[in-house]
């Protein structure tokens, strides 16, 4: 079963590409659009991903480079999203 899975490390400079920095949520993120990775969706269901694949982690590269949810395209499901600047 796929589930959302919130970043964690964006307070403390911490790494996209690390499965320990994701805790699994309850509710579908509000943020979609910025500069920081905001959350993932996984098709796990542990509280922290085993993996995130390579998929997502292109995925993860593209979201940083456009700054836009990945991946693009019309009616297409959205595996990353973003948030805005850190205050």
């Amino acid at each position: 079963m796929a589930n959302w899975y919130a970043f964690t490390g964006w307070n403390v400079g911490g790494n996209p590409f690390d499965p320990t920095k994701y805790r699994l949520v309850s509710v579908k993120p509000l943020c979609i659009f910025g500069e920081h990775i905001c959350a993932v969706y996984l098709n796990e269901e542990s509280t922290t991903p085993s993996t995130l694949g390579s998929n997502i982690e292109t995925y993860i590269s593209n979201a940083l480079a456009t700054q836009i949810p990945q991946p693009m395209g019309s009616g297409v499901k959205r595996f990353v999203y973003l948030r805005g600047p850190i205050s």
